[in-house]
């Protein structure tokens, strides 16, 4: 099966894709195996709006709503670009991994995103637990 992880922290260096591949022969262990990853950067337009949240600088519920679909938008499309590389389909990438975009640590409530915000790169999302 295929999977791909995604995340940015607060640095907003860009958006990191891994592609692996895990596999297990009946009875044995779990296998994983890295088959591509890349970093993405950020709209600059965007960048800066994560900013002025991470800085305190705003940060009105309009606000939060908007970038919550664009974030969602743009790590859809770094996992779309990174399938697109290895000549995946949707249909052959069995889950994503995506915590959201930390913008800040106070507690586990900081992770704004959730997987239903992906639903541009082509995989049914199905989270673990609800928000």
């Amino acid at each position: 099966m295929y999977a791909i992880g995604l995340m940015s922290g607060t640095s907003l260096d860009g958006i990191d894709a891994a592609l692996i591949k895990v596999s297990r022969k009946e009875g044995k262990r779990y296998h994983h195996e890295l088959i591509d990853f890349q970093c993405t950067s950020y709209p600059s337009k965007l960048r800066w709006e994560l900013t002025e949240i991470i800085c305190g600088k705003r940060g009105d519920a309009a606000f939060f709503s908007r970038l919550h679909l664009e974030v969602g938008s743009v790590f859809g499309e770094a996992a779309r670009a990174l399938m697109l590389r290895n000549n995946l389909k949707a249909s052959q990438v069995s889950v994503i991994g995506f915590h959201g975009q930390t913008i800040w640590y106070e507690s586990l409530l900081s992770q704004r995103n959730s997987p239903k915000s992906i639903p541009f790169c082509g995989i049914e999302s199905s989270p673990l637990s609800e928000e």
